[in-house]
């Protein structure tokens, strides 16, 4: 089965992902912090990864950037802001980028 790791500190965005992935097939880990997904990281391998750049905790381009290096997943970035900047560094860094609305 393949596996997910949802990266998100928002309860709605977290449960239509993990709604939308398990629909699909996938084994949906969710994580509510950058540090809390790095237990994940360390523990299993992923065949996508999907990070809010709105946490609290790390900023979630970061965690993308250390993912591209250190990762063989495919990654998407999520956010509310900055979509015109994001759609830029996401699209620079050869990833998909979701932006949120309200």
């Amino acid at each position: 089965m393949k596996r997910v790791l949802i990266i998100e500190n928002q309860a709605e965005w977290k449960e239509s992902f993990l709604r939308q992935y398990s629909d699909l097939g996938y084994n949906p880990d969710v994580a509510g912090t950058g540090l809390e997904a790095f237990y994940f990281i360390k523990k299993h391998n992923y065949d996508t990864i999907i990070v809010s750049n709105d946490l609290s905790d790390l900023n979630g381009l970061w965690i993308i950037k250390y993912l591209r290096e250190n990762s063989e997943s495919n990654l998407i970035l999520t956010s509310f802001f900055n979509h015109e900047k994001l759609i830029k560094q996401t699209d620079s860094l050869g990833i998909s980028f979701i932006p949120k609305t309200i």
